[in-house]
């Protein structure tokens, strides 16, 4: 992958790399100033990356909530499609993760799901199941572009720490082999 495919994908600005430290100095700054902006550059990467991770772990936890609701559809439809519905059927209802309710279910013509804090919306199991799938599916693309973009942004961490350490080194040659002056 190029660097220009990197950039398309990765949505922040790319470190430069040079064989060169010399070339990697700014314009009218010091050696010290020049590694001072390359450690925030580094610091601003390491911060994004902690976002990105974060946004990575969330959308992880929605892709398992979306995979444990397909699966409760699917035991719905069978279970409406095999069994005398007539009857309710006695579940345990999730209302946490260290809290369980019981409860009936009487009607099996719809079942209802959350779209959001505030909207709860009733569908059919085959529709619910359809709406599911799909947003599974847009879940599942969602956490793909995030590793990719998690993977670009550690590699661009990487090339502005070698960047300090580089132009840290040429600094000591210039000084003098790490020599202080007297």
């Amino acid at each position: 992958m190029t660097r220009v495919t990197h950039q398309m994908e990765a949505k922040f600005p790319l470190a430069p790399f040079h064989e060169d430290p010399v070339k990697l100095l700014l314009p009218n700054k010091s050696i010290e100033e020049s590694i001072m902006h390359y450690r925030e550059q580094c610091q601003k990467y390491r911060y994004m990356e902690a976002n990105l991770e974060e946004r990575l772990v969330r959308a992880e936890a929605k892709r398992d909530e979306l995979t444990r609701n397909l699966r409760i559809v699917k035991c719905l439809l069978a279970y409406k499609e095999t069994i005398d519905t007539s009857k309710p059927l006695r579940v345990d209802f999730e209302l946490n993760d260290s809290l369980l309710v019981k409860g009936e279910i009487t009607t099996f013509d719809k079942v209802n799901l959350w779209l959001s804090s505030a909207a709860m919306v009733g569908y059919g199991y085959e529709e619910a199941e359809a709406l599911l799938k799909a947003r599974l599916e847009d879940c599942a693309s969602s956490i793909q572009d995030l590793c990719k973009e998690l993977q670009v942004l550690k590699a661009q961490a990487t090339t502005s720490e070698v960047t300090v350490a580089r132009l840290y080194n040429h600094l000591l040659a210039v000084n003098g082999n790490g020599k202080t002056k007297q």
